[in-house]
Parts: structure tokens; sequence; C-alpha cells
């Protein structure tokens, strides 16, 4: 049985190995991230729709919704326990922004349903005049 090798050679094998795995992991940092579309974004981007054109996919609720699960899907296939916990908490972020956008759009719809409904009732009002003496 032989004895493990000493001496200047181990510690260059070993500072290379760790300098492998630092490599690995970095280069795996770089991998391009899935990008997944819903059916409704495609129909909506071929009805050639500037205003959807012009919107970014984290300023919409599907958008971000798709990131949340491009980000889940990343995770799941993760060596690495901490980018799978950051792509997780990354999900979850995304899921409370569409969330959030989700409350805003209902927000506006009220807003604007109340908004109309206020000047029906001013323009249907009838004015009432003092009579003339």
């Amino acid at each position: 049985m032989s004895r493990p090798e000493r001496g200047p050679n181990m510690r260059i094998r070993r500072t290379v190995g760790r300098v492998v795995l630092w490599a690995v992991d970095a280069l795996a940092l770089l991998r391009p991230r899935p990008v997944l579309r819903t059916n409704s974004l495609e129909r909506e981007l071929a009805s050639g729709n500037s205003a959807v054109l012009t919107r970014l996919p984290q300023n919409t609720v599907v958008g971000c919704n798709d990131l949340a699960v491009a980000d889940l899907l990343e995770a799941s296939t993760s060596t690495d326990r901490h980018e799978r916990k950051h792509l997780e908490l990354s999900a979850e972020r995304w899921s409370q922004r569409a969330a959030m956008l989700e409350r805003m759009k209902r927000s506006f719809r009220k807003r604007a349903a109340l908004d109309e409904a206020s000047h029906e009732f001013k323009r249907d009002r009838v004015p009432t005049t003092p009579p003339h003496p």
C-alpha cells in the first residue's frame, strides 16, 4: 500500500483541481436561460399590434409568469446548490411581480369604470335652474 504523494506536486495538483472546479461553476452561470413563450403572446405578436411589440416581458403578467417557470425549470436541472437556491428565489420574485401587475391592472380597470360612471352621471343629470322672476 503506497502513501499519498506529498510535497510541491501535490499542492500544484490540488490548486489546479480547485481552479478547474471554479471555472466549471463560472461557465455554468453563463449558460443561456430558456425563454418560454405562451400561445397567447405568440398570437398577439403575430397580429402586428404595435403596443404588444413595445411591451417587455418583465412588464406583463404573462411574461413574468414565463420567466418564473423558466427559472424553476433551470433550478430543477441545476447541480449547484447555491445556483438552485438563487433561481428558486428569482422564480418566486417573478411570481410576486406577476401578482402585483395583475392587482394593478384590476385597480386601473376599477378606476376607469368609476370615472366612466362619474362622467355618465354628470352628463345625464338635468341641470336645475332657478325660476326667473
